[in-house]
């Protein structure tokens, strides 16, 4: 199976849109060696695009408060804390990889995350703010760059048993 890139938010509501958008200018540029997909979903509905993937990328964004609008925030689901208590129904990210893991799902190690600080994610109809749209450059070269990485390493690791993932040094690379 393929690595994946996914691109979460609603286009509808402003800066929510970024992993949209960012996915439809990556799916131009990547190429036939990785699929991309645009998603609205959440929760559990998130483990179907990532089982069985070698590499997960996921564009989103991430409204924590503490950057300004446009800051783009690099890191692995390892990064990520789980919120004990949580019901299924309203699961984030770490808590379906927690419990993929658990079921023994075949998930990627690590789930790479590339978001940026919205400005606005309740206008709707309105398009990514120029905060936001100003991300994407930055947002795509990170992407690439972890295909990248991940396809060295595949052509590495070509004829051996176990599945290939970025090294130590390429996954740092990854975070700030």
């Amino acid at each position: 199976m393929k690595p994946v890139i996914l691109g979460l938010g609603n286009d509808l509501f402003a800066d929510d849109g970024f992993g949209p958008v960012a996915a439809r200018r990556l799916e131009r540029r990547i190429g036939r060696a990785v699929d991309v997909i645009e998603s609205a979903e959440a929760g559990l509905a998130l483990l179907d695009p990532l089982v069985g993937r070698p590499l997960a990328v996921i564009l989103d964004v991430m409204a924590t408060g503490r950057h300004r609008p446009g800051t783009l925030y690099r890191m692995k689901s390892s990064d990520l804390r789980v919120l004990p208590g949580l019901s299924p129904h309203h699961s984030g990210l770490p808590e379906v990889l927690q419990m993929a893991r658990r079921l023994h799902l075949p998930i990627p190690r690590d789930v790479y995350i590339i978001a940026v600080e919205p400005e606005d994610t309740s206008t709707m109809g309105r398009g990514l703010t120029a905060s936001v749209e100003a991300a994407l450059d930055e947002a795509e070269a990170a992407v690439l760059d972890l295909v990248k990485q991940w396809q060295k390493t595949e052509k590495t690791h070509a004829g051996r048993s176990e599945p290939a993932t970025p090294s130590q040094t390429e996954r740092s690379a990854c975070t700030n």
